[in-house]
């Protein structure tokens, strides 16, 4: 009879399989004002990346949408986490991000989308091939001809998610909901993005992102992640 194997010690960062959340709506009106959905805000969009520092838990909600955009914000949405104890650290920030001193929404967002292009760089490579290849087969069919590659739609999405992002820059501390979703709606507006919005949907693909495929790159990266 064996010996009973001792239980191996817990990663001091852990992705459990329950905190990975595929979303397939809107968070309407928890998270996002009607009003904006109303506007275009596309699924695509939503998604939070999230480290418990206490528990050691990773946590990350991402779209369960078309297939490259839905890629391109979990992707961004990797760069989120641990991302307070590396911002914190910053040597080990400026390690990556040498003239990123930064701490406004706008700059953390811009280190997050980095980070989580690096993470996947250099723990999944694999699965930027393999978006790049779907993105060549999709694009043979007449669509997405305005840019080159993956990596090209990756960044006109970063520059998307930037611009959403400045919606919430001065808006009002308040309680009042309605005057701080009137701010963004304004804002929104402002800054063109209900004409972005359509770009937006004119450039899905019309393939939904493969959640179990997905699940097995998360749990990848999340071990890695981890080791940093």
């Amino acid at each position: 009879m064996n010996p009973e194997i001792p239980e191996t010690a817990r990663p001091k960062y852990f992705l459990p399989k329950e905190n990975i959340l595929p979303q397939d709506r809107l968070p309407v009106p928890d998270l996002i004002s009607k009003k904006w959905a109303d506007l275009g805000w596309p699924l695509e969009m939503q998604g939070t990346g999230k480290t418990d520092r206490k528990t050691g838990e990773l946590r990350i909600w991402y779209p369960k949408g078309d297939v490259f955009f839905s890629f391109a914000t979990l992707i961004h949405e990797l760069g989120h986490w641990r991302q307070e104890e590396i911002d914190e650290n910053l040597n080990k920030r400026e390690e990556i991000f040498p003239d990123s001193k930064a701490t406004d929404l706008n700059a953390n967002e811009q280190r997050a989308y980095k980070r989580g292009l690096l993470r996947v760089k250099k723990y999944v490579p694999e699965l930027l091939q393999e978006l790049e290849a779907k993105f060549q087969q999709h694009q043979g069919t007449g669509k997405l001809k305005n840019f080159n590659n993956f990596e090209q739609l990756l960044e006109w999405h970063k520059n998307f998610g930037l611009a959403v992002a400045n919606s919430f820059v001065g808006a009002p501390d308040t309680e009042d909901k309605e005057e701080y979703e009137n701010y963004v709606l304004e804002k929104l507006k402002a800054l063109g993005m209900e004409e972005k919005f359509k770009e937006f949907a004119s450039l899905r693909v019309g393939e939904t992102i493969d959640t179990e495929y997905t699940e097995n790159v998360l749990m990848k990266i999340a071990n890695d992640t981890a080791n940093e």
